[in-house]
């Protein structure tokens, strides 16, 4: 049961990644996740005391562009190599959302296979679930 939900989880992993994969942008949105870091690295490092001796001979937005730009230019280099993979990302998403509910099946069956024992020993306990033996007549049909 589990391997199916996982084989359908990939399948539509795989399709709206396919589908939405033109429209989303992850050169931008990785942008705009990393430029505001930089800067507020860069920030905090120009208004220490050690940088604070050096007054008006260092130009704080010169500093900024310098590090923006190169920040850019590192980003630019790393997704001209992602690009090279990124027919590649439905597939990688589908089987991440396959073994993600694999993943969740596994530990679906530890804890049953942890809990179920105990859950036996309670039921008895409690007097919820009662185990009785029988005699039984065996008839043998032969011919």
């Amino acid at each position: 049961m589990f391997f199916v939900l996982a084989v359908t989880a990939g399948f539509f992993a795989y399709l709206n990644v396919s589908i939405l994969g033109s429209s989303f942008d992850l050169k931008k949105t990785i942008s705009d996740l990393v430029t505001p870091q930089v800067n507020e690295i860069v920030e905090s490092q120009l208004s220490t005391p050690q940088t604070g001796d050096l007054g008006g001979m260092v130009d704080k937005n010169e500093i900024q562009r310098t590090v923006n730009a190169t920040v850019k230019q590192t980003l630019d280099r790393i997704f001209a190599t992602l690009d090279l993979y990124k027919s590649l990302i439905p597939y990688f998403m589908a089987l991440l959302a396959f073994g993600y509910v694999q993943f969740i099946s596994v530990l679906v069956g530890l804890l049953y296979t942890v809990s179920i024992d105990f859950m036996f020993y309670l039921f008895r306990k409690f007097k919820l679930l009662t185990i009785t033996t029988k005699q039984v007549v065996k008839e043998i049909i032969s011919f």
